[in-house]
């Protein structure tokens, strides 16, 4: 409903600025770019839970854990050389995943823009 609604939205707007009629291709785009933001962010909350759990590699939660990680580590690091973390006693507080969080909250609607 809400790709249905957006999609409607914003192809009304198209239609009244530019004249452009609604394209398969474009509705098409739109919705593979909705759902690859909507899974992203469920990867993400995924993947800060299962970092604080101990999971066993062999475990099939363990290998998804381990799939998170590798994807995850790697978008992270230009953000964790930037940025400290953060010390609250002896222990540490990794805010990057917030960072990430709130840079692809900013990000998703001027490129749902561009692209739809």
């Amino acid at each position: 409903e809400y790709i249905y609604y957006f999609l409607h939205q914003h192809h009304c707007r198209l239609v009244k600025e530019k004249g452009y009629k609604p394209w398969v291709f474009t509705i098409l785009m739109c919705s593979l770019l909705i759902l690859f933001f909507r899974f992203f962010s469920y990867a993400l909350f995924a993947w800060i839970i299962l970092s604080w759990v101990q999971v066993s590699p062999e475990h099939p939660l363990g290998q998804v854990k381990y799939v998170l990680d590798k994807g995850f580590t790697r978008i992270l690091e230009p953000i964790r050389s930037r940025m400290p973390t953060l010390r609250i006693g002896m222990a540490g507080l990794d805010l990057s995943p917030l960072v990430l969080i709130f840079g692809v909250n900013l990000l998703q609607p001027y490129l749902l823009r561009a692209v739809c």
